[in-house]
């Protein structure tokens, strides 16, 4: 027979919580994944690597005397001004915020976190990045690069931070496969960062 609104509604809200349900499952089965495996990648590099539960747990380690005024500045500056950070790298440090990489969905947060330092010791500076990141977008298909735009500017990534967060944003990107591997691409993306050495 036919439902009624009501009835709608109710069996719409069921599949809702169910969908939610296992798709946060999903999430947090990815993120223990990715960031066993970006334990092992920093550990083999010499970084060291912290996971934090909660945004309390990260609050606190960031005003502890662990972190720099400087970094911790930079840390709650961005905060206040509404930007969701659920990884971050300082020096040979990288901390995850677990609680907020669950809610975000930021599954690749600490593989990301692990490039960060890997191309500040292997291309040097932002200033340096930003010829590799030049190399690297003339290498991308322009669908790849199109999306990789797109997403850069909806995380708010500008000036330094666009030389930094580029590449890791394709990583994510190519992670959660929302850009295609191509092999000819990975081939000229590649003689494209051998080039900045």
């Amino acid at each position: 027979g036919e439902i009624d609104k009501a009835g709608y509604d109710l069996a719409y809200q069921g599949f809702k919580s169910e969908y939610d349900g296992v798709r946060q499952q999903l999430i947090d089965m990815e993120l223990e994944k990715n960031i066993g495996l970006a334990k092992e990648e920093a550990s083999s590099k010499g970084l060291n690597f912290t996971e934090l539960e909660t945004t309390a747990e990260v609050d606190a380690f960031m005003n502890s005397d662990k972190v720099s005024e400087g970094n911790r500045k930079i840390y709650f500056d961005a905060k206040n001004e509404g930007s969701d950070i659920s990884g971050f790298s300082i020096g040979n440090n990288i901390i995850i915020n677990k609680e907020l990489a669950r809610k975000t969905g930021s599954i690749n947060v600490g593989m990301h976190e692990v490039l960060h330092p890997v191309f500040n010791k292997l291309v040097g500076n932002a200033k340096e990045q930003g010829k590799m990141v030049r190399q690297f977008r003339r290498a991308m298909t322009s669908s790849q690069r199109r999306f990789v735009d797109a997403e850069m500017k909806r995380r708010g990534y500008t000036g330094k931070e666009y030389n930094t967060e580029y590449v890791t944003v394709f990583s994510d990107a190519l992670r959660k496969k929302q850009i295609n591997y191509d092999k000819t691409t990975f081939e000229k993306i590649g003689d494209a960062i051998v080039n900045v050495f």
